[in-house]
């Protein structure tokens, strides 16, 4: 998550230029921000839903690990 926050800085700081979306002119920075923030919510997603295999019991018996 953190290289999605240099990535984030990173683009705020070097794009400058501005790009034409739906009839209005649109920081292209900002448009750089929604795409990084989707990858980083899915990523998180991701995370949250690898947490939640790892801590469900299997079958009753112990975690998805095998361990009781």
């Amino acid at each position: 998550m953190l290289a999605f926050v240099a990535l984030g800085i990173l683009a705020v700081t070097t794009l400058t230029q501005t790009v034409s979306l739906a009839g209005r002119q649109v920081p292209l920075s900002v448009v750089t921000l929604v795409v990084l923030g989707m990858f980083a919510f899915r990523t998180w997603l991701h995370h949250k839903r690898e947490l939640l295999e790892r801590s469900e019991p299997v079958n009753g018996h112990g975690s998805a690990q095998g361990r009781p």
